[in-house]
């Protein structure tokens, strides 16, 4: 659903959506959705089908996003690689010629219009299919992003003549969802996530290129990346123990030898050669060389949840965290561990991320049914999020200026902002899980999700 103004509540708007995946829809309102208002736009024309249906049909719709005002570009993506564009007052475009037949799809020649375009499919590399388009979302006035299956990024430029979608494909992979990401600054950075794959930009998102060199493999995902404070280095973990790491700033990766269990998170600490990683059975590992050889740190005895998050504030100080509220904080280098009380939320509520800075005093972090935790008087205490109401699961925090400013992403597309105190959750365009959020400073940063959802924020 999109409208053309959000913040009006009698905006015209669009829903889309279809049953299966070939008997797909278009509605419009023009009062804000209230009920009564909606119609449906109804009218179409394949001038490059890639999915043909009869009675003028289209494929099941996934997204859509309004770009201009007044008679605005409309903008849907669906099943197939099928992309919809709403064109109005064409007068070179008859609604109703070849192949919808008139007495099937009477149009007037005034009704907008919706016209698919080529979307140049990628395929499948693991079993030849097309890929589905997922989700859209406004940039600006006038440009919209396409994410969708198989590695599908599609600028739509509303001010080109004729507008027509931009295609740039994030080549040889096959994924949608993506867990893990860091940027280096505003330009250079990698995101990963299902089909152990990596991709990297130069160019703050506009083009991505595979940088992996071992294959397709779907059923295992990378879940964690970080950078080294120069950027020159990065360190991925994943599923069975997988460990890649790049030298490069990210542009190339090379595997290391697998260290099952599963692996979740690495955090590489400030201003040091020392990294640890975080993963299944309670076990944690810790590099002294920036992430080129590892050694196993051992929890307490009979600890065996699986640990979800890690933070370092230095080499000395930091936390775990995972299933079942555990935190764990070390003073040692991780030569003995400390339990951390936790008050609030639910005893079965699990950690997915915790951040801590400064002297590792001060530590925040998050987890299910919208928690978010601050640590004082040496427990992690429940925390009101102002007068917001989120119950979703939260998987990523990120703290500036010594907690001034906290930034957190969650499912549905969650993205919740503290600043001196007062909450705010700006619109992130998505309603995808985001997993990692990476930012540069309070105003400017990255969210990275399923469905290739990469949206880039500059505030305030």
């Amino acid at each position: 659903m999109s409208f053309e103004d959000p913040t009006d509540p009698l905006s015209p708007g669009w829903l889309v959506g279809g049953i299966g995946t070939n008997t797909g829809y278009i509605l419009h309102t023009s009062a804000g959705g209230a009920a009564g208002t909606w119609t449906q736009s109804s009218c179409y024309e394949f001038l490059a089908p890639n999915f043909q249906l009869g009675l003028c049909g289209i494929p099941t719709q996934y997204g859509v996003s309004v770009l201009g005002a007044g008679d605005p570009q409309v903008f849907s993506g669906g099943y197939a690689s099928n992309v919809m564009i709403r064109e109005v007052g064409n007068a070179n475009f008859d609604p109703c010629a070849s192949p919808c037949e008139a007495n099937v799809n009477p149009c007037g020649t005034n009704v907008p219009t919706w016209v698919e375009r080529d979307a140049s499919p990628v395929s499948n590399p693991c079993d030849g299919t097309n890929p589905p388009i997922f989700a859209t979302a406004r940039i600006s006035n006038t440009q919209a992003c396409m994410v969708g299956s198989f590695d599908r990024v599609q600028l739509f430029d509303h001010d080109a003549t004729p507008p027509t979608p931009q295609i740039v494909e994030m080549a040889n992979t096959s994924f949608t969802r993506l867990k893990a990401g860091e940027f280096i600054n505003a330009s250079k950075g990698c995101v990963a996530g299902q089909g152990l794959s990596v991709w990297y930009t130069s160019d703050g998102g506009q083009q991505w290129s595979d940088v992996t060199a071992w294959g397709c493999f779907e059923s295992h995902q990378i879940n964690g990346l970080d950078f080294s404070d120069t950027g020159s280095v990065a360190v991925a973990v994943g599923t069975a123990g997988f460990m890649a790491r790049s030298t490069d700033f990210g542009q190339t990766w090379s595997t290391l030898p697998a260290q099952p269990p599963a692996r979740h998170a690495v955090d590489f600490v400030s201003a040091s050669t020392t990294v640890y990683a975080a993963g299944d059975g309670g076990s944690i590992l810790k590099s002294s060389d920036d992430g080129a050889t590892w050694v196993a740190v051992s929890l307490p005895p009979d600890t065996d949840e699986n640990l979800f998050g890690v933070s370092f504030a230095t080499p000395l100080v930091g936390y775990v965290v995972g299933e079942n509220q555990v935190v764990f904080r070390t003073t040692d280098g991780g030569g003995t561990w400390n339990t951390v009380p936790v008050l609030g939320g639910d005893p079965l509520d699990d950690f997915f991320d915790v951040e801590t800075w400064g002297d590792g005093t001060d530590a925040v972090l998050v987890g299910e049914n919208g928690g978010y935790y601050e640590r004082s008087g040496g427990r992690f205490v429940l925390q009101a999020l102002g007068a917001l109401t989120v119950t979703e699961r939260l998987h990523d925090v990120e703290v500036f200026d010594g907690g001034d400013h906290v930034r957190i992403a969650g499912d549905n597309g969650v993205v919740l902002f503290r600043d001196f105190g007062s909450w705010t959750r700006p619109w992130s365009q998505t309603n995808s899980p985001i997993h990692e959020l990476s930012f540069q400073n309070p105003d400017h940063g990255f969210a990275i999700g399923n469905n290739f959802v990469i949206a880039e924020y500059s505030g305030p």
